[in-house]
């Protein structure tokens, strides 16, 4: 049996729907929870699974769960490098966190729905906002996740086997152009089209990878066991 948690209440709600019998213990992690009670209710769902708290504060023990699944939640939390220790603490060695979240590095802004400038600051994405006819209050909101700042927090760690960052998920999206008409991505899938007829699919792809701005970001990591003799080691790295 798994026990799971889902810091994004809609994957929590696919997941309870689901009536999975191999998941014994789900948990939905949400800030401000508390309206989503109704709606569960409502739709003959144990209101329990949701727990009233943000990312950065798990109120759960260490080592509690065998997987953490969160998508397109963690540029809306308030340090996403909070969010991602708190998460492997609560996570049992050996268990797999999924999380996918956009890559700020990219080209495609899916909030807006715009073409967006590689790793462009808050404070010059609010004017380029306002020139495509949009009100940036709301870009304010978002923490601009990115390939680099991620590798950077992974490097700080000790504890984790990187398994992907979704390179290859990318890859097989852009050969079969699979994308999801969804948060704007149909503009894109468009200029994939254009790609296409021009025969520029594949130099696109491997642009996108080589410089890291493919969106995206689908992070996978396990939780390594550290064994009783790495533990002085550790210490003199801390």
């Amino acid at each position: 049996l798994m026990s799971v948690l889902s810091p994004f209440f809609l994957v929590g709600l696919l997941l309870a729907a689901t009536g999975e019998p191999a998941i014994e213990d789900l948990r939905v992690t949400v800030d401000g929870g508390q309206v989503l009670v109704g709606f569960h209710l409502a739709n003959g769902l144990d209101p329990e699974i949701i727990v009233n708290a943000g990312g950065e504060a798990i109120p759960f023990p260490d080592d509690h769960f065998d997987v953490l699944f969160s998508s397109t939640a963690l540029e809306h939390t308030e340090n996403p490098e909070r969010v991602l220790d708190e998460s492997l603490r609560v996570l049992k060695p050996g268990g797999c966190l999924h999380f996918v979240f956009p890559n700020y590095g990219s080209f495609f802004e899916g909030h807006y729905a715009l073409p967006w400038i590689p790793y462009l600051p808050h404070w010059l994405g609010r004017p380029w906002v306002q020139l495509w006819g949009r009100d940036p209050e709301f870009l304010g909101t978002l923490q601009f996740t990115n390939y680099f700042r991620t590798r950077r927090w992974i490097a700080s760690r000790h504890d984790v086997d990187l398994v992907t960052m979704g390179e290859e998920i990318f890859a097989e999206r852009m050969r079969t152009m699979s994308l999801k008409d969804w948060g704007g991505l149909g503009r894109v899938q468009r200029a994939l089209e254009v790609a296409r007829r021009l025969r520029v699919v594949p130099l696109v792809t491997w642009l996108c990878l080589r410089t890291r701005s493919f969106d995206p970001i689908v992070l996978t990591l396990r939780k390594r066991a550290v064994a009783g003799g790495d533990f002085a080691k550790l210490a003199k790295e801390f």
